[in-house]
Order: C-alpha cells, then sequence, then structure tokens
C-alpha cells in the first residue's frame, strides 16, 4: 500500500502555509508539484535533478523563503486526516497536520 504525501505552499516571509493537498502516493505528489509549482513564481522551475519523493525526504521547489513542498504523512498525520478527513487543519509553526479546534477559535 502506498504512503499518503502531502503537498502545500509555504510562504516564510508573510508565514503561513496555503493550498494543502492530500495524495494517495508520493508519485502523485511529486507529479502535482511539478504541474503546478511554476503557479506561485514569475520563472517557470528549474530542477537540478529528476524530483523523486523518498524516505523521509522531501522535495521542494522554489526560492529562500518561498517554496511548494511534497512530503509523505506521518503515521499520526495519517490518523488525524483518516478521522477529519477535509476538516483537518495544518499547524503553521511546524507544517504537521493537526485535529481541527473545539469551538470557536477566535475566541
Amino acid at each position: 500500500m502506498a504512503k499518503k504525501a502531502i503537498t502545500y505552499y509555504h510562504d516564510l516571509m508573510h508565514g503561513g502555509v496555503r493550498d494543502v493537498v492530500i495524495h494517495n502516493s508520493g508519485k502523485e505528489a511529486v507529479d502535482y508539484l511539478v504541474k503546478n509549482c511554476g503557479m506561485y513564481f514569475s520563472l517557470p522551475p528549474i530542477w537540478k535533478k529528476q524530483p523523486k519523493l523518498t524516505g523521509k525526504g522531501a522535495v521542494t521547489g522554489g526560492f529562500a523563503f518561498r517554496k511548494m513542498v511534497a512530503r509523505f504523512l506521518s503515521e499520526e498525520e495519517v490518523a488525524v486526516y483518516q478521522k477529519y478527513g477535509d476538516e483537518t487543519h495544518i499547524s503553521h509553526e511546524n507544517q504537521t497536520l493537526i485535529e481541527p479546534p473545539v469551538g470557536n477559535p477566535t475566541k
């Protein structure tokens, strides 16, 4: 069974993560990253080698403070995603999947 993977755009200058997509395999995540990475930058991405997601690493495309990331989900993240589905939130501090807040998070 393939491991679930995640892609997202991470902006260190403004903080935060957006455009989070969960994929059924690492290959699917890398294909999505390669296809969509260019929409965040004015120049198309240049890959030093063919992007491939293996082990505990990540594939990134971008520049110093802005990048698109593809990585495998940890066992804990998979459990959270299976329980909450699309209601799952992402921690902006460490870019991991977390449970949605209970009640109104603004109060």
